[in-house]
């Protein structure tokens, strides 16, 4: 156990950040859903969103790699999660994005 969260998949990208991204880009089943994510992405929230999106939310947004293609079609982006490496990562990517490092799932926040 790490903080007082419990042993689930939480736990497990506690530590993961850069190589989290890295791992997404090895050129394997991984990378093709990033890809297929990132193209439907582009093309499904303009036409949902014409105006663009009112406020987006990303929980358990990890290093930011779905934040990151969708931020420049949100006037207001935020991300959710538990992992502060990870969370390092995604400021990096998204600077227009606001940051929390919590756990809402524990129903506190």
């Amino acid at each position: 156990m790490t903080s007082g969260m419990p042993e689930d998949y939480r736990g497990s990208y506690l530590h993961k950040g850069a190589d989290y991204g890295s791992d997404l880009s090895a050129g394997d089943i991984n990378t093709y859903m990033t890809h297929c994510e990132n193209r439907l992405l582009r093309k499904l929230v303009p036409r949902l969103f014409p105006e663009r999106v009112p406020r987006y939310l990303d929980f358990a947004c990890g290093t930011g790699r779905v934040t990151q293609v969708t931020e420049p079609m949100a006037m207001q982006s935020l991300g959710v999660d538990v992992s502060p490496n990870m969370l390092e990562q995604a400021r990096q990517r998204c600077p227009s994005t606001q940051f929390f490092q919590i756990d809402i799932t524990q129903g506190h926040l």
